[in-house]
């Protein structure tokens, strides 16, 4: 069996490989911003035991600041309930509110309706989750379709205070099928006290602008409340909008 140490240093060297690579692959003309976002997501869990209604309900709000707005430039606010129909999966439905500053003073405002399949699965001291999204997005102009995947792994050894957790995610909207965005995180998470986990990320973003590939680098910090500790260790991470 390896040493924790060396398969820690492993797991740091693959993912770092990976940044790296992102960042430097020559690809299309770029150009980059830099943002903050910060989100804050709690479980609130259901009085009943029913085996067909929720276990808990998600609120989860979020923001963005960067160097392209001036002030606020996302406000987010999207809240479901979610159903554990098996061991390996957590099913969410979820309304969303979202405004994006598209010019100064003025938001473009968008309503969004989401099935999340959430498939979890663990190795040893690693966490894995794969995070599906169907959304449909209604504008006052316009209505579309996107798909959005997410794959985390988060290595979790007993003892330690901090765990790393990388994540990718592609989303292609549906009309034609087109790539939206890519995205790379990497962080660490920490667990405060029983109820609360802090999530500092790394996150480098890629997105279609004017025939252009743009990039952002973005410091990402969520904070999950879940009143059960097991929920605050193993929970789907909120990982943005």
């Amino acid at each position: 069996m390896n040493d924790p140490r060396t398969r820690v240093k492993q797991f740091l060297f693959v993912t770092g490989a990976a940044l790296t690579g992102v960042l430097v692959f020559p690809g299309l003309p770029a150009r980059a911003d830099a943002e903050s976002w910060n989100a804050l997501e709690i479980r609130i869990p259901s009085v009943s035991r029913e085996k067909w209604e929720p276990v808990s309900l998600r609120v989860v709000t979020s923001s963005r600041f960067g160097l392209r707005y001036p002030g606020l430039g996302v406000s987010n606010l999207r809240v479901g309930p979610l159903w554990q129909v098996a061991p390996w999966m957590l099913l969410g439905l979820h309304g969303s509110a979202y405004a994006e500053q598209i010019e100064p003073g003025h938001f473009r405002q968008m309503l969004r309706l989401e099935a999340e399949p959430n498939l979890q699965a663990s190795w040893g001291n690693w966490q894995f989750n794969d995070r599906n999204r169907i959304e449909w997005r209604y504008t006052p102009t316009d209505a579309w379709w996107r798909y959005r995947n997410q794959l985390r792994a988060t290595y979790q050894p007993s003892g330690w205070q901090w765990w790393p957790t990388v994540s990718q995610e592609f989303a292609w909207d549906l009309r034609p099928w087109l790539m939206a965005q890519s995205r790379l995180t990497l962080g660490v998470s920490r667990i405060l006290n029983r109820s609360t986990r802090l999530t500092l990320e790394y996150l480098w973003r890629g997105r279609p602008e004017q025939n252009e590939w743009a990039t952002d680098h973005i410091a990402n910090v969520t904070l999950f409340f879940a009143p059960d500790i097991n929920s605050v260790k193993g929970g789907s991470h909120a990982g943005g909008e």
